[in-house]
C-alpha cells in the first residue's frame, strides 16, 4: 500500500435545516474526545465539514483525511458503527475516496 495521504469525501444535499442539524448532531456524537484520540492513533488526521446554502439548497461536504489508505481501513472499525445508529434525516449523497495526487 502507498504512503500517500488518503481522503474520503462525502457530498450531501439535505431536504431541510432540520435534516442537516440531525446529521451534524449524529456526527458530533461520533466525535467525542475519546473517539478522536482513538482515530488519531489509527492514522486519521482530521475531519472537516463545509456547508453552503444557495438558492434554497442546503449542501455539505465532509472530508476525512488519513495518513494513508491503510489508516482509513483501520479507522473503518469505528466509522462503520455509524450505520448501527439511525438518524432520521433526509439527504442525497455521493462519495469520493482516494489518494492525494497533487497538492501545494
Amino acid at each position: 500500500m502507498s504512503d500517500q495521504p488518503y481522503y474520503a469525501i462525502l457530498t450531501m444535499v439535505f431536504a431541510t435545516e432540520g435534516d442537516i442539524r440531525i446529521w451534524r448532531d449524529k456526527l458530533a456524537t461520533f466525535s467525542t474526545p475519546e473517539a478522536i484520540s482513538y482515530l488519531k492513533s489509527q492514522g486519521q488526521k482530521s475531519l472537516r465539514i463545509v456547508e453552503t446554502r444557495e438558492n434554497g439548497v442546503i449542501k455539505a461536504c465532509c472530508i476525512w483525511e488519513y495518513e494513508n489508505a491503510k489508516a482509513r481501513e483501520d479507522c473503518q472499525i469505528y466509522w462503520s458503527k455509524w450505520f448501527e445508529f439511525e438518524g432520521e434525516f433526509v439527504a442525497k449523497g455521493g462519495w469520493l475516496r482516494g489518494e492525494e495526487t497533487f497538492a501545494w
